[in-house]
């Protein structure tokens, strides 16, 4: 199982393509999912803008593929999130939720793209076929991942209210002892 946190990935192509497709898609890894800039939809998006989020062209065509209700097995929203399982080549189906809040992103599957094809096809499904989602409580795989980013922030939240620390002037002391007797020891080493 693979979480789309990270580093980002730019599609496999030549420098100039790589950077047209993070200008055209910025983006940035946030803790516990891909947060997606200059792209707010609320509880239901436009395709336009589902697409706009594709890291490149393949991932966009892929989602489409997989916009099939029969194909997701669970589809379901609530005022926070989306979620859905949708049956890959494997035995157990890939789980994928995306937080509203970013929108942020997060899948089961193996792929290193962000947001994956299963992301996109999810919000596509959810922007082309509102009917086919069912309101309810989060399941629990959906739930620990939402609890887990709102803890991350509000603890980010509390390191930004806290003051600096005052520096300690007896640990700066012995610091700068300490790189003094270093650079001694060099310049002893060089004669």
């Amino acid at each position: 199982a693979h979480d789309h946190v990270g580093a980002l990935e730019t599609p496999r192509s030549t420098p100039q393509e790589g950077q047209a497709a993070v200008d055209r898609h910025p983006q940035r890894a946030v803790a516990g999912g891909l947060q997606v800039h200059d792209v707010a939809f609320g509880q239901v998006p436009r395709r336009v803008d589902v697409l706009a989020l594709a890291p490149d062209d393949a991932s966009a065509k892929a989602a489409k593929g997989l916009v099939a209700p029969a194909k997701w097995p669970t589809l379901a929203f609530s005022d926070e999130a989306v979620w859905g399982e949708c049956q890959g080549s494997g035995s157990k189906p890939y789980q994928t939720q995306v937080d509203l809040s970013g929108p942020v992103f997060r899948c089961s599957c193996p792929s290193r793209k962000f947001p994956c094809k299963h992301g996109l096809a999810l919000m596509l499904m959810r922007a082309q076929n509102e009917a086919s989602f069912s309101k309810g409580a989060p399941p629990p795989w959906v739930a620990e991942w939402l609890a887990s980013r709102r803890e991350k922030a509000e603890k980010k939240e509390a390191r930004a209210a806290e003051p600096p620390a005052a520096p300690d002037p007896a640990a700066a002391a012995k610091r700068d002892a300490q790189r003094w007797k270093r650079i001694e020891a060099g310049v002893q080493e060089l004669a």
